[in-house]
């Protein structure tokens, strides 16, 4: 089967761009044909390949250029969110300012707004505002993970860890040969 430059079959190729989309490794084994019966085994296995895992982390890479997105920009955003102050949008009295005089931050974290007018047997209208705060940080941290600025795991070796691995590795091997 040809491969790539990356050395990659066409379907590898194809998984990877897939598991770029998602990260998620049995629907990207699935979108790039794998059998949905053994996506989940296909999915774990393709991304173990030392080929695979470096184009993965080179299309990662890729996108955070192209986008101009750095780790410090994601933090950044997720500081202003976990920092957002609901009096910067009120005034002494409680009374909502203008969306137009609220900081940006809380513009762009605003998933939705309702005002509803309460009429009483006066005729006095109450108006009762309300506003919801987007799970932005879940989104923005989503798109670290995407790009590979976050991670859930830090793999470290040590020169002596990859002499033993080595070792335990050819004393498997001779226990195989020994066995047939």
């Amino acid at each position: 089967m040809p491969k790539d430059a990356r050395g990659l079959t066409p379907r590898q190729a194809r998984f990877v761009g897939e598991y770029l989309l998602d990260l998620n490794a049995t629907q990207a084994a699935i979108r790039a044909g794998y059998s949905p019966k053994t996506a989940n085994e296909q999915g774990a296995r393709l991304l173990a390949k030392v080929s695979i895992g470096a184009a993965v982390a080179e299309g990662q890479t890729e996108t955070a250029e192209r986008l101009q997105i750095t780790r410090d920009d994601l933090i950044r955003r997720l500081m202003e969110i976990a920092n957002l102050d609901v009096s910067s949008i009120v005034n002494e009295h409680g009374n909502m300012l203008p969306v137009s005089e609220w900081p940006e931050a809380v513009r762009r974290s605003i998933a939705g707004m309702e005002t509803v007018e309460l009429p009483n047997a006066d005729g006095v209208v109450a108006v009762v505002r309300k506003i919801r705060l987007e799970a932005r940080g879940q989104q923005i941290e989503r798109v670290g993970r995407l790009l590979g600025l976050f991670t859930d795991k830090l793999e470290i070796s040590t020169p002596a860890e990859n002499e033993r691995v080595k070792a335990l590795e050819a004393a498997l091997a001779g226990e195989k040969a020994e066995a047939t």
